[in-house]
């Protein structure tokens, strides 16, 4: 499915971007299995980037991120923003119970 959304490929925005479709599906299991998404100057050199889905009724309807410059981003400072993120996470799913999803994801400005 991914492959019909690129069907030119994936374009490099910087020299660690993931151009490769079987790597990027590798990765994409890995972060419905942990619910964290991780990129390591993939999009911005010398950035690195963490990323929670916020759910509602089994559906996504938001995500909460947290930047660190590569140069920071070693072991325990991953490990803590994952945490902080995963924690934030809870907490906001906690007090959205009653959003609906649907009407979050279709919203769109100047409608």
């Amino acid at each position: 499915k991914i492959k019909e959304l690129y069907p030119a490929g994936l374009k490099a925005v910087t020299k660690k971007t993931v151009t490769d479709f079987a790597v990027l599906e590798d990765q994409l299991k890995t972060i419905r299995k942990t619910q964290i998404a991780k990129e390591f100057e993939e999009v911005t050199e010398f950035l690195c980037c963490f990323a929670v889905p916020i759910i509602s009724k089994g559906k996504t309807f938001a995500a909460i991120s947290i930047s660190i410059p590569s140069f920071r981003a070693n072991a325990e400072k991953i490990n803590l923003a994952t945490t902080l993120l995963l924690q934030a996470k809870e907490q906001i799913e906690a007090t959205s119970l009653n959003i609906d999803a649907d009407s979050v994801n279709n919203f769109r400005l100047n409608d």
